[in-house]
């Protein structure tokens, strides 16, 4: 019969043999590691990057299978793009006074971190007033 300390080194051993031959499988850890030195972006980085996607200009927009890139997920946006997500937003918060920003976000299709600026530009200037505090926020847009 076993001890328990004999069970315990017997399972570590047969542990660490499993581990090694993983590694040195050609569907282990070597083959992410160097797919992931040779540049391709993991399956994790490809879903972030296609939910950040931008409208193409034109009729087509966002369908427009031709005209949708993948962008890279660290850009510059261009002013003219920074405006459009502000313009958005404003059109967006006259037609639902009183949503928070997860919801705004999520039905514009852009994540809350790129609407921040624009969102806190559009409160300086006047055109947007915001009731609450942090999550809680919930936005309205001001009639002039």
């Amino acid at each position: 019969m076993f001890d328990l300390e004999t069970e315990i080194e017997l399972r570590v051993s047969a542990f660490l043999a499993d581990i090694a031959k993983l590694a040195q499988s050609p569907s282990g850890a070597r083959n992410r590691a160097d797919s992931a030195n040779q540049g391709q972006p993991s399956e994790k980085d490809a879903a972030r990057a296609s939910v950040l996607r931008f409208e193409g200009e034109g009729e087509g927009g966002a369908g427009d299978s031709d005209r949708d890139e993948v962008v890279s997920l660290r850009r510059k946006r261009t002013p003219a793009e920074l405006e459009r997500m502000a313009d958005d937003f404003l059109v967006f918060v006259a037609e639902n006074p009183g949503r928070r920003m997860e919801y705004i976000a999520r039905e514009l299709g852009h994540p809350t971190h790129a609407l921040r600026r624009e969102v806190k530009k559009l409160l300086r200037s006047g055109k947007v007033r915001m009731e609450g505090q942090t999550r809680a926020s919930v936005y309205f847009a001001v009639e002039s």
